[in-house]
């Protein structure tokens, strides 16, 4: 499969050194750097987080940060920063499916906070509505 044996070649118990700061406790998993990620993944993943706010996107600052880029969605005249990871779309979409487990997925950055996907995209829909 892959090198972790995970769908998305992901899990943030290995790949994140972060998530472990004291053996058997877990902080905020997937929140840390994001190993071979590019920035056409990033570019793609925002256009589908942003679709499906329904919303438009722009870039902003080039660059990676950790393997994550920054985009900002805009809607009824608000924006809202998002930093997305640069793997492919179905290793960063967390929607709770079957099959899916929330450990294999990086986190997503809006507006600062840390989230997977089905949250993030709540999360940016309510600053840009509300």
């Amino acid at each position: 499969m892959n090198v972790h044996e995970t769908p998305t070649g992901y899990h943030a118990g290995i790949d994140d050194p972060t998530t472990a700061l004291i053996p058997g406790v877990f902080v905020n998993p997937g929140a840390g750097p994001v190993s071979g990620a590019n920035e056409e993944n990033a570019r793609a993943n925002i256009a589908a987080f942003a679709e499906e706010i329904g919303t438009k996107w722009r870039a902003g600052e080039p660059g990676s940060c950790g393997g994550r880029w920054t985009f900002f969605v805009q809607g009824n005249g608000r924006e809202c920063e998002v930093e997305m990871p640069g793997l492919p779309l179905a290793s960063v979409r967390f929607r709770k499916e079957p099959g899916q487990n929330i450990w294999h997925f990086p986190r997503l950055y809006v507006d600062g906070g840390s989230w997977v996907w089905i949250y993030g995209v709540e999360i940016a829909r309510e600053k840009l509505t509300s």
